[in-house]
């Protein structure tokens, strides 16, 4: 009797102990070395923890949709423009020539499949008065202004006789854009990685153009040659990764990588008709919100009259200030005088977050950053111009030819608990005391209680990798 309760004790333990092992291995995390996770190159990854996600696709049209399957199918949307559409898989271009970019007057859901191969002179689609969402594009190269859309904008739907406005939403976009100006176009000409032009409707100023979740990763690159494009007018260029202009909308959680690079040729005398602004987010805006976004695009420009920035350019003429919060910089930005000593200083201007804006509003950025470096005329760690600025810090490397300064490029009463690292460039190129501002060492700015007027519960953190500086929670 009691070696069968011997024997019995043992196997219990034994079952024990393979159900601890079993636990403890499961409980581990999971390490990937092969070449490819889903589609994706990770040779480079070692013995790392990956996140593997799975895109999920409807498989069943929904109600109300129209499933596009082939390349043919876009037919249904140009002559059927306010239907809504759903792709049903994959699609590759690679055979199709001489594209005819159809409006889109509804939604367009991608359903996370993919467009791959797209070689043309224009957007996928023209205008879309609606909605585009959950799309990728792959290998893409085109000679227009934009890869996904040429316009996106409000629209009214007759069903429901109510205004939207126009809405892009979990875009992810990987190609390139070779634009070269001609004299076949207006005084505004828009290229946007993503979407070139985005507005909302004049006579309602609630109905903004939405562009939210998206990603752009890729070149783009714009020529202008003064001898063919409107020798007797002014000109003014509008170059952003996600989009060139957006007119009074918002503009949240998208990310961008990669590389801008604007050339001139024929301007020795006529830089002043010529107005080149820059952004990795957007070129120009109206009056509208950027938030929770994420520059990495480097800029690269010979322009004598040129604004560029990590985020906007140009914040042009507003009802109200425009706000930028939560966005950072990773960007570096290099602003050349192509015929040096035939323009004047202040045309060349680049900031980490702004460049430049219009009268009359200051534009407002707070809980921001640039890491950047940046080398123009005249050149702000956050801003070039003035502006609100509350919340942020700047460790970018900072060269200016005519003006400098780590946070602004001029003096400015609005500047308030922000941070700069001591590198040799003052506040601002005025000089100046801030009695809100600390100017810290890099030990110091790698200490989270230096940062004592940042918010680490809710909007900053530190990171683990290899920055070692603040970083902001809903922007890595």
């Amino acid at each position: 009797m009691k070696r069968k309760n011997i024997v019995l004790a043992g196997i219990v333990i034994f079952v024990a102990l393979v159900l601890v092992i079993f636990i403890v291995i499961n409980s581990r995390p999971k390490t990937y070395n092969s070449n490819t996770i889903n589609g994706a190159n990770v040779e480079h990854i070692s013995n790392v923890d990956v996140e593997i996600t799975t895109q999920i696709h409807k498989t069943e049209v929904p109600d109300g949709y129209i499933g596009i399957y082939t390349v043919d199918d876009f037919e249904y949307i140009r002559t059927n423009p306010s239907y809504n559409y759903i792709l049903m898989n994959d699609l590759d271009f690679s055979d199709v020539t001489d594209w005819k970019s159809p409006n889109i007057k509804s939604m367009f859901d991608g359903n996370n499949y993919s467009i791959m191969n797209f070689m043309q002179n224009t957007s996928l689609f023209s205008v879309c008065y609606g909605t585009i969402q959950n799309l990728n594009m792959q290998n893409i190269e085109i000679s227009g202004k934009s890869i996904l859309c040429r316009e996106l904008s409000a629209y009214y739907h007759d069903d429901e006789n109510h205004l939207y406005p126009g809405t892009l939403k979990n875009c992810n976009i990987e190609g390139k854009i070779n634009y070269a100006v001609t004299d076949a176009e207006s005084d505004v000409v828009n290229v946007g990685g993503i979407i070139s032009y985005a507005k909302g409707d004049p006579s309602n100023s609630e109905i903004s153009p939405i562009i939210d979740d998206c990603i752009f990763n890729g070149t783009i690159s714009v020529t202008y040659a003064f001898d063919n494009y409107f020798q007797n007018n002014s000109t003014h260029l509008l170059i952003g990764g996600i989009v060139g202009f957006i007119d009074e909308g918002t503009i949240s959680n998208c990310i961008t990588g990669g590389k801008i690079t604007y050339n001139e040729t024929n301007m020795e005398n006529n830089w002043d008709n010529l107005l080149a602004n820059i952004g990795g987010i957007a070129g120009s805006t109206g009056y509208g919100t950027i938030e929770n976004t994420k520059n990495e695009i480097n800029i690269v420009s010979n322009s004598e009259s040129i604004n560029a920035a990590g985020i906007v350019g140009l914040v042009g003429k507003q009802l109200k200030s425009t706000v930028i919060s939560g966005c950072c910089n990773l960007g570096n930005i290099t602003l050349q005088e192509k015929y040096s000593g035939s323009v004047i200083d202040s045309s060349i201007k680049a900031g980490g977050i702004i460049a430049n804006y219009d009268y009359p509003y200051l534009p407002t950025i707070y809980n921001c950053y640039n890491s950047g470096s940046i080398t123009a005329n005249n050149v702000g760690g956050l801003s070039c111009c003035s502006a609100n600025l509350k919340f942020c810090y700047n460790i970018g490397e900072i060269k200016g030819t005519n003006k400098a300064g780590a946070l602004l490029c001029d003096k400015n009463e609005n500047i308030e608990y922000c941070y700069s690292l001591n590198n040799g460039v003052d506040v601002t190129s005025d000089g100046g005391k801030y009695p809100y501002v600390k100017v810290l060492s890099e030990e110091e700015m790698k200490n989270q209680s230096s940062f004592e007027w940042l918010n680490f519960n809710d909007v900053w953190t530190f990171s683990d990798g290899e920055y070692k500086y603040p970083t902001l929670k809903n922007c890595q």
